[in-house]
């Protein structure tokens, strides 16, 4: 719904605008009209409130905001009109993600690949270091889901943070942040189709592991064959391999709870990891127990847990697809990351309780503590079968959330004209089949490079990237909603968690990303494989300077960006909100209200409902001040 405010006096121009409450306004409704022509919407404060209204007001005239927007904004790129064959080529099936199907979608990418047993590895460093860095790492995510669930109801366009990014500091860093979440999905993914070959080779025990990636061709296949059957089809997948391994959860810990004993499984264990003989350490030595290495400790196992809750950052990539995501994705979202905090009291709290507990070595600490319970031997037939029916599920899980989430951020980057406008073209299924293509097969490419390089730079490259690319990712989304909270207040936000609490998730999340990236580049081996990532954005983002700028598509989100999420636009908006205090220097006109049957949300790509509102709205114009063709800029409500 749109309001219209409309200069009679110079009968030029028309725009369509929110009330400042966000609210539909009266019929009727009164506007004030300063001399220079500026009309000013009712309600000065309901948007903002007074402090935060003069705030920006302050900050409004910032020259160096406004160069560096110039410098590296969408006037250095070359935008190309797009019709409305285009769109309709690139339409994804609407509704077709319903609120289960999104939590499922959400909830999956945390809990598969290597929720259940990366935190292991990180045991040399101290359980209660580990338990720690769990709890920061679980804040972070929450910070970062509280600061997305915002900025994804602000912009419900598909794209994720790479939207974020780019509405914020303009089209480069858009590309660059698109670009590593691509590569952070990709990474996950062949991640998880390496490890699929290998546990159906053991499970069909096959001594030869080379041979391995034949079995790719089943699990890549169905989830490809899923993909192209419609998004329906691979969330109700999804949906299916979540409730498995939910399921398997509590399958593997209920019978071992009788095993529970804090001091036998967890703090002898503890002894036996630091090289401390048995029963020289006492209960009163269990903080020096836990924290070993003390701080450091902490400091030296936070990206290990930030890699483990990896995912929940691709929930804006169902929006389009998504049953009324504006006032469904926040409350999902929430609640998947609710139940990732039941996950973690259940598998880094309460498993290592349990026999064998923090001695056992596995690689996953579920299985062998029921392997201990039923006294179940490592490489006999029933561990293979036990292994592959419990773990299996996980990794199709990976591939399914994975695929699905790559597919369409290269989908969203496509669409914009960041990558081959080909990739964005559906199917008859409504799905993207040229990102989804193109995804199984990096998929598979990388995969096989971790199949067959046993060491080097280049296969810890491919197993850390993930992590740096998606820490890149979340330090600039919180920039960004810093930014757009200071710098654009003006644009609704269906979901707002209040100025405060917004800018301190925001301030803590960049915190923790800085300090595990500090870590990882202090580490040798690290650092060389993360310069690897670095070159290979560099020469991605050569391309994007040197030829994708220059072919850039006017989409109509890229239109509301332009013209909205910008400082000068911001000022406009906060310069009449203020000045309206000042009635005397104003004439008073009649603002009439048009009920445009369409919301921008809830239109992202359909350039038919914009051009609806337009002719709607235009009409009414006409009708009411006989302006044969007035000037409509839309804005949503």
């Amino acid at each position: 719904m749109y309001n219209l405010k409309v200069d009679k006096e110079e009968a030029t121009h028309v725009r369509a605008l929110p009330n400042s409450s966000g609210l539909l306004a009266p019929k009727s409704d009164l506007a004030l009209k300063n001399k220079s022509g500026l009309s000013v919407g009712p309600g000065v404060g309901g948007l903002l409130g007074s402090k935060l209204s003069m705030a920006s007001h302050g900050l409004r005239h910032n020259t160096l905001i406004l160069k560096i927007e110039a410098a590296v904004g969408e006037n250095t790129c070359k935008y190309k009109k797009v019709d409305e064959v285009f769109l309709k080529k690139r339409k994804l099936e609407e509704n077709s993600i319903g609120p289960w199907s999104m939590y499922a979608y959400c909830l999956g990418l945390i809990l598969c690949l290597g929720c259940s047993n990366a935190w292991n590895s990180a045991l040399v460093y101290g359980y209660g270091a580990v338990i720690v860095s769990a709890m920061l790492a679980g804040l972070a995510y929450t910070a970062l889901i509280v600061i997305v669930a915002e900025m994804m109801t602000m912009l419900p366009f598909n794209g994720g943070m790479a939207t974020f990014a780019r509405a914020a500091f303009g089209p480069y860093w858009g590309y660059i942040i698109g670009s590593s979440e691509a590569w952070e999905y990709t990474l996950f993914g062949a991640q998880a189709v390496w490890q699929s070959g290998l546990v159906l080779a053991t499970a069909a025990n096959i001594a030869d592991l080379n041979y391995a990636p034949l079995f790719w061709l089943l699990t890549v296949g169905l989830v490809f064959a899923l993909q192209m059957a419609g998004t329906r089809w691979i969330m109700r997948f999804i949906g299916l391999t979540l409730t498995i391994n939910i399921l398997a959860m509590f399958i593997l810990v209920i019978p071992s709870l009788p095993s529970l004993n804090v001091w036998q499984n967890t703090l002898f264990p503890a002894q036996n990891l630091q090289g401390i003989a048995p029963n020289v350490v006492n209960a009163t030595d269990v903080v020096t127990l836990m924290f070993p290495f003390g701080s450091n400790g902490i400091f030296q196992t936070i990206p290990t847990l930030m890699w483990t809750f990896m995912g929940i950052e691709a929930t804006p990539l169902c929006c389009e697809e998504a049953v009324d995501f504006v006032a469904n994705g926040p409350r999902v979202a929430l609640k998947a990351q609710g139940t990732m905090w039941f996950s973690v009291i259940v598998i880094m709290v309460i498993v290592p309780l349990l026999a064998p507990g923090l001695s056992n070595g596995g690689l996953d600490p579920l299985v062998q503590t029921f392997c201990s319970t039923y006294n179940i031997q490592a490489g006999s037939i029933a561990y293979n079968a036990l292994y592959c029916t419990l773990f299996l599920p996980n990794l199709m899980l990976a591939i399914s959330c994975y695929s699905f989430a790559c597919s369409r951020q290269i989908y969203g980057l496509s669409h914009v004209g960041y990558y081959s406008d080909k990739l964005s073209i559906v199917s008859k299924t409504k799905v993207p089949i040229g990102a989804i293509i193109e995804t199984l097969i990096l998929f598979m490419l990388v995969a096989l490079i971790l199949q067959y390089e046993a060491s080097g730079v280049v296969l810890l490259a491919l197993l850390n990237g993930s992590l740096l690319y998606g820490l890149f990712a979340y330090t600039a989304t919180g920039f960004a909603y810093i930014k757009l909270r200071i710098f654009i207040p003006h644009v609704n936000r269906p979901f707002n968690p209040g100025y405060w609490v917004g800018m301190i998730s925001a301030l803590f999340l960049i915190s923790i990303c800085i300090a595990c990236m500090v870590q990882l580049f202090s580490t040798d081996v690290f650092r060389e494989t993360l310069l690897v990532c670095l070159g290979k954005l560099a020469l991605q983002f050569t391309e994007f300077l040197f030829h994708r700028r220059h072919h850039l598509k006017s989409t109509p989100e890229e239109e509301f960006i332009h013209a909205e999420m910008n400082v000068k636009a911001a000022d406009e908006v906060m310069q009449s909100k203020r000045e309206v205090t000042d009635a005397s220097s104003y004439s008073a006109i009649v603002l009439p209200t048009a009920s445009a049957g369409g919301n921008l949300h809830h239109m992202n790509r359909s350039s038919v409902g914009v051009s609806v509102v337009r002719q709607s709205v235009t009409a009414e114009v006409k009708e009411k001040t006989g302006i044969e063709k007035p000037e409509i800029l839309i804005t949503p409500d």
